[in-house]
């Protein structure tokens, strides 16, 4: 949601005392100064899944193959060009025209529904390295960690926050 400084902090208050949002352990929230609105309309919908891979994926399974790097360690492995490491963009090919770390490699999908197939893809590409990878809201990366596990590639790392 976007709003002035007022509207903000009464939406925080707001959720922090409904018992629908209240101490929610896991939640991380983030904020942004920007110039106006940015959305035309705020839309809530209930979804079984937030990013649709066709396969369910536990909250359980995710903290299982969870593994991250703290901006530090990946800020040093990039600049280093640690031949150890796979750098992986798993956003759509738009978002990886717009910007991406260097070194990064496109994962060359259009729809998060194609990771099953770029999972076979890298895996080959992968023998004997770790993969970083990273995505827009981290979702889909926790999402495409428990199936890399389960198809055989484990080292995989995500981005701390």
């Amino acid at each position: 949601m976007s709003g002035n400084l007022g509207q903000c902090r009464a939406y925080r208050l707001y959720l922090g005392n409904s018992k629908y949002f209240k101490n929610i352990p896991d939640i991380d929230t983030k904020s942004t100064i920007v110039d106006g609105h940015q959305f035309e309309k705020m839309t809530v919908k209930v979804r079984n899944e937030i990013v649709v891979l066709g396969e369910k994926v536990t909250a359980k399974e995710v903290q299982k193959y969870k593994k991250e790097l703290t901006p530090e360690e990946f800020k040093r492995i990039v600049d280093e060009e640690d031949k150890d490491y796979l750098i992986l963009d798993m956003r759509n090919d738009y978002e990886y025209r717009l910007g991406h770390f260097k070194g990064a490699i496109p994962a060359g999908t259009v729809n998060f529904r194609e990771v099953p197939q770029l999972l076979e893809r890298y895996k080959e590409k992968a023998q004997g390295k770790k993969i970083i990878w990273y995505c827009t809201g981290g979702i889909r990366c926790e999402k495409a960690a428990v199936l890399a596990n389960k198809s055989g590639i484990a080292d995989i790392y995500a981005i701390e926050g």
